[in-house]
């Protein structure tokens, strides 16, 4: 069973959340940020509670950030709402994007030190979803972390993918390069104990071709429960934009407005508050 953190992602509501650094500028409004990123050497392990042998428990899963459905949060029950850092979405890049022509061009497994350099298609239907709120001014923004738990039935035991981080490395006029992290665990349905824990660190590189398309690299690498490496693949894949962004969703999506609200106002961007803000019942802190 492998884990691809983009793939996992799709599954959810299919989107690219990026968590951005706090100590980005808050008067330039920017999130353009520079430099180059590599894979891990090595990951920290995963906590007891996700290795081979645990028992599943109702706190397992738990979400990264717990904030209640009415969007309020609270010390007791939730962590503080920074940490659904968000990000403006490049206007090439709103709306929903079909995969298409997938190809696997390298893979390495580390146990045996073997490598394909064989170009190889893969058979995937997907879909991408880019973008959840507009601002005051029309730009486009979406959240790290806004679904960062999947569930998958494979019979006899359970997939549970879930995001740990989401980052972004660069972002150009018509390129962007992210990094994502996260877990893919195996539960036996019988005994409800774990079987595998898989950790991911996934590094893509998107880049508008024009016309409503775009060109994807993304480079995988694998780790097992303690941080050690399992495989690295890459792969490309041209991706069309079958959707335009519709904000409708995410403008019904009360806790989702009062989050982005708060990334606002903790930036001082109070010129961005959408008029819609303003029309939520849950528009204050309690």
């Amino acid at each position: 069973m492998k884990l691809r953190a983009y793939d996992f992602l799709a599954i959810a509501i299919l989107l690219v959340g990026i968590a951005l650094p706090a100590a980005l500028g808050s008067q330039e409004k920017s999130i353009t940020l520079t430099g180059g990123v590599e894979h891990s050497d090595l990951l920290p392990p995963v906590p007891d509670d996700l290795k081979s042998g645990a028992t599943v428990k109702a706190s397992t899963f738990d979400q990264i950030t717990a904030v209640p459905a009415d969007g309020r949060t609270s010390q007791s029950n939730a962590e503080p709402y920074v940490d659904y850092e968000w990000y403006r979405v490049p206007r090439w890049l709103t709306g929903t994007w079909q995969r298409q022509d997938v190809t696997q061009y390298y893979h390495l497994d580390y146990k045996s030190g073997k490598e394909d350099s064989n170009a190889t298609p893969q058979i995937e239907v997907s879909t991408s979803d880019y973008g959840y709120l507009p601002d005051s001014k029309g730009d486009v923004w979406d959240a790290g972390l806004r679904s960062s738990l999947v569930r998958s039935d494979f019979g006899q035991t359970l997939g549970i993918s879930r995001i740990t981080s989401n980052q972004l490395v660069s972002s150009a006029e018509n390129q962007i390069i992210m990094e994502s992290k996260g877990t893919l665990t195996i539960v036996a349905k019988n005994k409800n104990k774990i079987v595998s824990t898989h950790q991911c660190e996934a590094i893509r590189t998107i880049t508008f071709v024009g016309d409503g398309s775009i060109a994807v690299d993304s480079s995988q690498k694998d780790f097992d429960e303690d941080g050690r490496p399992l495989s690295l693949e890459k792969i490309r894949y041209a991706a069309h934009r079958n959707a335009l962004f519709d904000p409708s969703r995410g403008i019904a999506d009360k806790r989702m407005v009062w989050l982005f609200a708060q990334f606002l106002l903790s930036r001082y961007w109070n010129d961005l508050l959408p008029g819609y803000y303003y029309a939520s019942q849950f528009k204050t802190d309690p």
